[in-house]
């Protein structure tokens, strides 16, 4: 038998070459957030993975699959076509995809079904091994907020509590914000205003905006108009650098004394689907 015959030909191995520059590269601008770029590659690597095998295909799909999800979810702001995909890419990966996991319930949270996000937070704890203290901690500040949602408070408090533990820096920084909001939606200002001093102290960029509008915020229900002014007036100094006109439109509607756990999300259904109603809260924000 000619053992060559068992060798892969040059041509089939230049093909395995350029499909895992496609892949590396697709997977490398998809953590970065570029989209675009990163389903540019993996569409290129999917069609040489047809000269490939079978392997090679559902590795390129996925990633196809993935990066269209995110893109629904953080571009398109469409958490159900964005679920599609997320499933999608899960049966060719199989039950074990933390990532696709948390995926999901960030998706189910947008579309305020918490009972769901904790359950797919939960399987993503399950396929957790023990060498992952920084994302076992992520995903359990993301299973204290859907439980606090859910009025678990309970619970919630013995979830932020595990993922402090767990966390370090601005990833402290961001749990912190979240059990502040709990707090806030107890009625427990001081407890509230403690978390979101933490979070500024700990946070940079949108994080510490957060903490900022959301410190106004508890302020502001108390009745401390004055001093919740002067934060909104370092928040919108924030917001020109880390902001968007989503925060600018938070900011004003602070001024004005509205308040509620996510002043600003009142306006966000109709946003997501209304180019007219974008258009014109931009319009107000820039009034």
């Amino acid at each position: 038998m000619n053992e060559d015959s068992d060798r892969p030909s040059p041509r089939k191995e230049h093909y395995r070459m350029a499909f895992g520059e496609f892949l590396r590269d697709g997977a490398r601008d998809h953590a970065k957030g570029d989209y675009p770029r990163a389903r540019t590659n993996y569409y290129l690597a999917g069609k040489i993975a047809k000269r490939l095998g079978e392997a090679e295909e559902h590795q390129a799909r996925y990633g196809v699959l993935h990066v269209d999800g995110d893109i629904y979810r953080a571009q398109r702001h469409n958490p159900w076509q964005a679920l599609r995909f997320y499933r999608q890419a899960l049966q060719l990966t199989g039950p074990n995809d933390i990532t696709i996991h948390q995926m999901m319930a960030v998706c189910y949270s947008m579309v305020h079904h918490h009972k769901d996000a904790e359950w797919w937070l939960g399987e993503a704890l399950c396929q957790l091994t023990s060498d992952q203290p920084q994302l076992r901690g992520a995903i359990l500040r993301d299973l204290g907020k859907a439980q606090s949602e859910q009025g678990h408070y309970d619970h919630a408090d013995a979830s932020f509590e595990a993922s402090l533990e767990l966390l370090t820096g601005s990833e402290r920084g961001a749990t912190h914000h979240f059990w502040g909001m709990s707090y806030f939606r107890r009625g427990e200002a001081d407890k509230a205003l403690e978390h979101f001093e933490r979070a500024f102290e700990l946070t940079t960029g949108a994080y510490r905006l957060y903490a900022l509008l959301n410190h106004a915020m508890v302020l502001i229900a108390f009745g401390q108009r004055t001093d919740a002014n002067l934060l909104l007036d370092e928040a919108a100094l924030l917001a020109t650098e880390h902001g968007s006109w989503v925060h600018r439109l938070r900011i004003k509607a602070l001024r004005r004394g509205i308040v509620g756990t996510w002043a600003w999300q009142a306006a966000q259904p109709a946003l997501q689907w209304s180019q007219r109603g974008v258009a014109a809260v931009r319009s107000l924000t820039s009034s």
